[in-house]
């Protein structure tokens, strides 16, 4: 059955998106790419540029999945807090990988800078209590780093950007942007052809094998041979249980409201984007200008898989909680992604074989780092660059389970519920 993509607010306005071909057949390549969103695109079009012959499966449609559905955040960090990695990896390795992270952000930016794809520049990180000592500590850990200071916003100049009792302050990421995550997916597909790869739609690879050092993806009507293959899925994985293993796939809801030009003018001036620093946090956006601006707002994290009924409800009330003044404004489109998350929440980046290659695990670090993966593996096959052992320390472990995501959802219960405790008595 050909699949669609999922209704989302981000097609407006598209041209009706290409759609590719099922494979049919055998095929030969020099590498195959498991996986049709941003680091399987990515991985695709910089090999393609390296001279290799490329061959791309997608179970459904290019971008179908969390890489067409996401918040469209683009920044140059990571979901894993600092703290927890220079403990793991130390200063040096720190900064080398937030290096790569400010990479992936900058290739990103090249892609859309000069196209309608790119909706918004600057973002916001907002903090939701008045209690300071967490906060100026993070500062702190970033100053010490980095070298640089972060510029903290507060008071009457964070209110004139965005007017919420909730925020007490904030700190200003100015290479931060955002755009439409299916427009530049399928921007990507278009690149990776022209460069000469080539790519297959509802094409759900069945069964991997290796004879004789050659990989071998085979689907229900066909197979590619290939000297390299990497898995570039992520939540949507199917039978590729090396993958699924390694992460616990979360759930997070997106909506989006009807043009309300003027009111969002007068409550959310600020055009970049928008974060909270709470555990479980809500992250918004507005795009459209004049008359048509609307808001795009997300939140809530869960280990169920399919969205509650009352979704929009739910996050509407949210969004009214935080802004009182949108309070019954329309919502047009309501929908929820699956993001794969690995256990030490930092990407999944390197061979697990000879010749096999791991590039996904990007749940809630924003697209940089899809950029970031497909750059580190393509040029570890194409020049044998070894940018990729930066991510060893972030190796695969296995998640549990149905115990780990169990685990995982009681986990996020109890951030939830350290988040209010934390707001108590903020107005919030």
């Amino acid at each position: 059955m050909t699949s669609q993509h999922i209704k989302t607010v981000y097609d407006d306005g598209l041209a009706k998106p290409t759609a590719w071909p099922t494979l049919i057949g055998e095929m030969k390549a020099d590498a195959v790419i498991v996986g049709g969103g941003l680091a399987g695109l990515t991985t695709a079009l910089e090999l393609a540029l390296g001279g290799l012959h490329v061959v791309l499966l997608e179970a459904k449609r290019v971008g179908w999945g969390a890489s067409g559905r996401n918040g469209g955040f683009v920044s140059g960090g990571f979901a894993e807090d600092l703290a927890p990695i220079l403990k793991r990896v130390g200063v040096e390795h720190t900064r080398s990988l937030y290096t790569q992270a400010a990479r992936g952000r900058d290739y990103v930016r090249e892609k859309v800078e000069h196209t309608s794809i790119l909706q918004g520049k600057g973002g916001l990180s907002l903090m939701r209590h008045g209690g300071s000592h967490g906060f100026d500590e993070s500062l702190r850990l970033q100053e010490r780093v980095f070298g640089t200071k972060p510029q903290v916003i507060s008071g009457e100049a964070l209110r004139a950007q965005v007017n919420s009792a909730r925020y007490h302050s904030g700190i200003f990421k100015p290479s931060a942007f955002h755009m439409n995550p299916l427009a530049y997916a399928l921007h990507l597909a278009a690149l990776a052809e022209q460069s000469g790869a080539v790519i297959f739609e509802n094409s759900p690879v069945e069964r991997l094998q290796n004879r004789d050092g050659i990989w071998e993806a085979h689907t229900a009507h066909g197979g590619v041979k290939a000297t390299h293959m990497v898995i570039a899925t992520s939540a949507y994985n199917g039978p590729l249980q090396l993958a699924n293993r390694a992460m616990v796939n979360v759930a997070t809801y997106v909506v989006a409201t009807a043009p309300h030009g003027d009111l969002l003018d007068e409550v959310i001036p600020f055009r970049g984007t928008m974060s909270d620093t709470r555990r479980a946090g809500d992250y918004f956006r507005t795009v459209g200008e004049g008359s048509q601006r609307r808001l795009i707002w997300g939140g809530r994290i869960s280990t169920r898989l399919s969205a509650p009924k009352d979704l929009a409800a739910k996050l509407s009330a949210d969004m009214a909680a935080v802004f009182p003044q949108l309070k019954g404004v329309a919502i047009t489109n309501a929908w929820s992604g699956l993001m794969g998350y690995p256990r030490h929440k930092m990407p999944l980046i390197g061979p697990v074989k000879p010749g096999l290659w791991l590039n996904t695990g990007f749940g809630g670090h924003g697209l940089n780092t899809t950029a970031m993966g497909g750059l580190l593996v393509a040029r570890a096959i194409t020049e044998g660059d070894k940018g990729w052992r930066l991510f060893e320390p972030y190796a695969p472990v296995w998640t549990g389970g149905l115990v780990g995501r169990l685990a995982a959802q009681t986990t996020y219960w109890a951030m939830q519920a350290r988040d209010r405790f934390d707001e108590r008595g903020c107005g919030n």
